[in-house]
């Protein structure tokens, strides 16, 4: 199977702009780093041993920077092809090679790909087989398939489940409300249940409380508490 639309500069530009929008909402102030995208090493501009040929790098590549982070963006072929993905992801990691050069080191670290995949190719088995290698592939740089969908009005949500994987993702930013769980209300616990004394319940909180951080020791403390208490 295979797609029915081709990925032009102009998604890519797009794809640029969404990830600008979704840093911009979360309090960042993304910027656009066109060094990062060129084909020469940091410090080798005009030097043809640091210097990398257009036929090993990406034809259209995109770079945003926001605080320590650095998202690198490209486009997959039209065609779910091994062959050509493969190629499209080896020219991909050398630009992020390149990339990397222009980064302090811990900012490497957290340099980021996405790779753009055509219309459609959501619903392409083929195309699922393929984003899966090419996320398993996590040399150089941790790359995002986004597998866009043939509707429009589906990119919204695809897109945010993308970003829900990448360091833009804000899971502890939610509206929702939660209670205690039962594990964690020990009194709860205890008032609900007849399976553990009070007693006991209350030698191995005081236990815990006092651990200095060897489990063996700990358990073997708990243990002799319950026989202390005749529980076991």
């Amino acid at each position: 199977m295979t797609t029915d639309f081709r990925s032009t500069a102009e998604d890519l530009d797009r794809l640029r702009d969404r990830v600008a929008g979704a840093a911009q909402a979360i309090g960042f102030e993304p910027v656009e780093a066109p060094a990062v995208t060129g084909r020469a090493f940091k410090g080798g501009e005009g030097t043809e041993s640091a210097t990398l040929s257009a036929s090993d790098l990406p034809t259209e590549t995109r770079a945003l920077r926001f605080d320590r982070y650095t998202f690198l963006l490209a486009l997959l072929p039209d065609e779910p092809a091994l062959a050509g993905v493969e190629e499209a992801v080896r020219r991909f990691r050398n630009q992020c090679v390149i990339a990397r050069s222009f980064l302090p080191a811990n900012q490497a670290l957290d340099l980021q790909g996405i790779l753009m995949a055509p219309r459609g190719s959501d619903q392409d088995d083929d195309w699922r087989a393929v984003s899966l290698m090419v996320e398993r592939d996590d040399r150089v740089v941790r790359k995002f398939v986004w597998l866009r969908p043939k509707s429009e009005a589906e990119e919204d949500a695809s897109f945010e489940a993308l970003l829900r994987r990448s360091a833009l993702a804000r899971p502890w930013d939610s509206d929702a409300e939660f209670t205690m769980a039962a594990l964690d209300n020990i009194n709860k616990l205890v008032a609900e249940t007849s399976a553990v004394q009070r007693d006991l319940m209350d030698d191995w909180i005081k236990l815990a409380l006092e651990d200095d951080g060897n489990p063996d020791e700990l358990v073997d403390q708990l243990i002799e508490a319950a026989k202390a208490r005749n529980a076991v």
